[in-house]
């Protein structure tokens, strides 16, 4: 068996795909197809969740209750797993229906449909997650008292070092950053930062708003190929060419931004940064 292939482009919002393994999941249906075009989920690190949709076959449709990336090393309890190589990685579409009672087999060929409305949601909220981390990079960049390892833009990455949990959100994303002990040992004044909280949320807006008004283009590289293959979201705003790895979805091209803004809130130990961002009609 060979890993996934999978079509992230927006305008691939269907696509017929075979069967290639089935199995009973937690009492549902779990099935392996050829090709998808939906996001499939990170079972370690979830910050963007499954796309919804439907699978179709024969008249009927199925609502996906879950889609996810997976090896043999998450050790599922699946009827195939012993078939699986290590250097396989699948991509998992449940669905909401008990194996004996499925009408589609091994070798069946399903059409998959995405759901738009919540793709373009979630990869505008991830994009806005990147873009909003190298702005607070930025504002960050003052407050380390010895040099740690930079970003792409050449500021001191806070948001590699600090970043304890990210959710993907519609038109928006949540970060939470840490500001404990550990990160004052590699060099972050954390008193500093507390003090100051007001003056980098501001900083932050006023580039978001700079960037927005000069032009913001972003991809993700490749759109297409495995779910294994390695992938890059790619920025160029403010002259800069920032990439960061990325197994997400991603508004592409040239941005047309109505607003994109951010709101930090500081607790003893961490940072929230919520952000949001809006699009302009089309």
């Amino acid at each position: 068996m060979q890993s996934s292939q999978i079509d992230y482009r927006y305008e691939c919002a269907q696509i017929d795909a075979q069967i290639v393994a089935i199995s009973e999941f937690e009492g549902k249906t779990l099935v392996v197809l050829d090709n998808t075009c939906c996001h499939a989920r990170d079972l370690k690190w979830s910050d963007q969740s499954a796309d919804k949709g439907v699978l179709r076959f024969a008249g009927q449709a199925f609502d996906l209750c879950d889609c996810f990336a997976f090896t043999q090393a998450d050790e599922l309890a699946l009827s195939f797993a012993a078939e699986l190589d290590d250097t396989v990685k699948l991509v998992a579409h449940v669905v909401d229906v008990n194996l004996a009672e499925c009408p589609f087999k091994l070798g069946d060929v399903l059409r998959v449909e995405r759901d738009q409305a919540h793709r373009l949601a979630m990869s505008a909220g991830h994009t806005a997650c990147h873009i909003a981390c190298i702005a607070i990079n930025k504002a960050m960049h003052g407050f380390w008292k010895k040099p740690v390892p930079c970003d792409d833009a050449e500021h001191y990455d806070f948001d590699k070092l600090a970043l304890r949990s990210s959710v993907i959100h519609d038109y928006g994303s949540e970060d939470i950053y840490s500001l404990s002990k550990s990160m004052k040992k590699k060099g972050l004044d954390i008193a500093a930062v507390k003090a100051a909280v007001g003056e980098i949320e501001q900083a932050i807006n006023d580039d978001l708003y700079a960037w927005s008004q000069q032009g913001i283009g972003c991809q993700l590289n490749p759109q297409q190929g495995t779910i294994a293959d390695f992938r890059q979201w790619q920025g160029q705003f403010n002259g800069w060419n920032v990439t960061i790895p990325c197994g997400g979805t991603h508004l592409q091209g040239p941005l047309a931004i109505q607003s994109l803004a951010v709101s930090l809130v500081l607790d003893d130990s961490t940072l929230v940064m919520t952000t949001r961002l809006a699009l302009n009609a089309a």
